[in-house]
């Protein structure tokens, strides 16, 4: 965090991201040609960098909870892992991972306690894809505030491959007290046959 303060660093997309990975992965010579080209991809190996992180579990746990196909080359994702830090450091890049971490990290800093207490009111759409790392940025900022509006819908929640934990939408009533639920129950984008639809296949 103090080294990120004090210098300039410039953000990975996702693209540049899996662009570094790939580089990492093609430049390896300890690593077999035939896995490079179809079992160590840069798309996996960033997917499951991403998951570890939002989830906070260890490269082991990650594999076994998500990626079990990938059990067998731990070793080798962990040196690409490795050797993406290491690159990233070096390079002062930061990937949107990073900067939920950085930023979590500096919510804690008590140096940083204004930040916290300069918000007042805090709204959160798409509830139902937050991260475990989301999540404590907001129990943070809910330290100083007490006005917390988080917009979502269980039904919805499509981003578990990325890292999304649904319990925090789900448990929100034992989180915070005195919550208050507003259902929204007309919709202005789908016809009633679509809804109608919708409502049968979530049912199952």
């Amino acid at each position: 965090l103090n080294q990120v303060s004090k210098n300039p660093f410039k953000i990975l997309n996702q693209e540049d991201k899996i662009g570094m990975i790939r580089n990492i992965i093609n430049q390896n010579p300890y690593i077999p040609e035939q896995l490079k080209r179809f079992l160590i991809k840069a798309e996996n190996v960033s997917e499951i960098s991403s998951y570890l992180v939002n989830f906070g579990l260890s490269l082991e746990d990650t594999l076994e909870k998500r990626f079990s196909s990938r059990k067998k080359f731990a070793k080798i994702i962990q040196i690409v892992l490795n050797e993406y830090s290491s690159q990233k450091e070096m390079r002062m890049l930061l990937d949107f991972d990073d900067l939920l971490l950085i930023f979590l990290h500096a919510l804690k800093d008590p140096t940083t306690e204004h930040l916290r207490s300069s918000i007042k009111y805090i709204l959160v759409d798409e509830f139902q894809d937050v991260n475990n790392i989301q999540a404590d940025i907001i129990l943070e900022f809910m330290k100083t505030c007490s006005n917390l509006t988080c917009v979502g819908d269980d039904c919805q929640s499509i981003f578990g491959f990325q890292g999304s934990n649904i319990n925090h939408i789900l448990n929100l009533h034992t989180k915070f007290r005195d919550v208050k639920t507003f259902h929204l129950v007309q919709n202005y984008r789908s016809t009633p046959e679509i809804i109608n639809l919708y409502n049968d296949l979530i049912s199952y």
